[in-house]
């Protein structure tokens, strides 16, 4: 199935009384034999969580404050704070996933299975907080807070992580929690988010009545040089009726050029070439020639992706005849691309092999 081209974004938007839906994953449905046959039933409804697929091009926008920025001693903020919140067991694992149906038979939550694994604190401390970026600066409307907490970007994948919080004496209120911790903000009140495409959870350990401990895996489709925090709110649009989300105020913060630690792969015949860090994966292909429409795009062709360690163990990162997705998000800047961002930390140098579907590519 192709993907859903940009104008396709449209068929998200949602009745005035509905909330409004998040950013959605390029990876493709996967839904077992028995799902789909539920899901074709129930045609014409609107679900309330699909993993959809999509393709999004992202251009950033660069609004430069001056901020205090600058690398973060592992004593500032500890692999054990920041990396357990991103790659630890605190979001939990569930094997079999997350499949729901009203009474009528209207899906209204579609998690394929995750598994989430401890995190090897020295090896974080090592290969990431060199690269940790933060500020004193904050932002603030409406009596919330956004502060950032710590960021870090890779410009080689160009996945990211931001860790920030939303805070508001009086109470911090309209979102909604999955069943994995990804959160959504309803359309009664206001947002955070950066301006990349990613998938927003909630740190629940950290987390009260009154402030929100935010981690947002992203990815960035295009070289950035800054990251903007944006603090919004849901407005009424006069025009088309509903609300829509408008960006109240920005934080903007400058990324540093520096790599993280790599491990890659050229293009081999119909392999695509690779580029693997410790948070994320690009997989790319040669564009096809003009006119040439023999090919389908990369990311419908992947149904398994994993990484194969020295010692023989797998990372599986996609599996969806299993029901299987380890990434937290995954974007398709284009036909012969897609990027997957991780939900644990990966060493780069014990990694040997990506296997794609049933092919091989040595690193």
């Amino acid at each position: 199935m192709k993907h859903p081209k940009i104008s396709d974004l449209f068929d998200t938007l949602q009745a005035p009384d509905l909330p409004l839906e998040p950013d959605s994953a390029c990876s493709a449905e996967r839904i077992k034999a028995a799902t789909l046959a539920k899901i074709q039933a129930s045609q014409g409804q609107s679900p309330r969580h699909p993993r959809r697929k999509y393709k999004t091009l992202i251009l950033a926008a660069a609004l430069t404050l001056a901020l205090s920025v600058g690398a973060l001693a592992a004593n500032d903020l500890l692999p054990g704070h920041i990396f357990q919140s991103f790659f630890g067991t605190g979001l939990g694992s569930n094997a079999e996933g997350v499949v729901e149906y009203t009474d009528d038979g209207r899906l209204v939550t579609n998690l394929p299975a995750w598994e989430r694994v401890e995190v090897d604190a020295s090896l974080a401390e090592e290969v990431l907080t060199p690269y940790l970026t933060t500020t004193d600066e904050t932002i603030s409307y409406a009596g919330y807070t956004l502060a950032l907490e710590a960021n870090l970007y890779d410009p080689a994948t160009g996945c990211g992580l931001a860790s920030y919080t939303l805070e508001n004496p009086d109470g911090v209120t309209g979102y909604q929690v999955l069943e994995d911790g990804e959160l959504w903000f309803d359309n009664q009140t206001v947002f955070a988010r950066t301006d990349q495409a990613g998938h927003l959870f909630l740190d629940s350990g950290r987390s009260s009545d009154t402030k929100l401990c935010i981690l947002e895996y992203y990815i960035a489709a295009a070289p950035l040089k800054d990251l903007d925090l944006e603090l919004g709110a849901f407005v009424p649009d006069p025009e088309n009726g509903g609300v829509y989300g408008e960006t109240q105020d920005t934080l903007s913060i400058p990324l540093k050029a520096a790599q993280l630690p790599l491990a890659q792969a050229e293009q081999a015949g119909s392999l695509p070439a690779v580029t693997l860090s410790p948070i994320g994966l690009s997989l790319s292909l040669t564009p096809p020639a003009a006119g040439d429409k023999d090919r389908d795009d990369l990311a419908d062709t992947i149904s398994y992706l994993a990484l194969e360690y020295a010692d023989g163990s797998r990372y599986v990162i996609l599996d969806t005849v299993n029901f299987l997705d380890n990434s937290s998000y995954a974007l398709c800047p284009s036909d012969s691309s897609s990027i997957y961002s991780f939900n644990r930390l990966v060493d780069t140098r014990q990694v040997v092999k990506v296997l794609v579907n049933g092919q091989e590519i040595p690193l």
